[in-house]
């Protein structure tokens, strides 16, 4: 479960920290919210696609992974 705070890397190399989940005002879908830590830049992307896989080298891999 994606839970405010919570530090996750991109598949590129990039580390954020999630603000929130949203709820979108007019399609009523999730919205995770989450925060650059490098430049603090906000971003908000689909909870499905925040969740889901990319395929890299012929390997499937989360596109965020949560810090452990």
């Amino acid at each position: 479960m994606i839970k405010e705070g919570q530090i996750y890397r991109h598949y590129k190399g990039g580390w954020y920290r999630i603000v929130c989940v949203a709820t979108h005002a007019e399609k009523g879908g999730n919205l995770v919210v989450y925060m650059s830590a490098d430049n603090f830049k906000v971003w908000a992307i689909d909870l499905g696609a925040f969740d889901s896989t990319v395929t890299i080298d012929g390997k499937e891999i989360k596109r965020f992974k949560l810090s452990e």
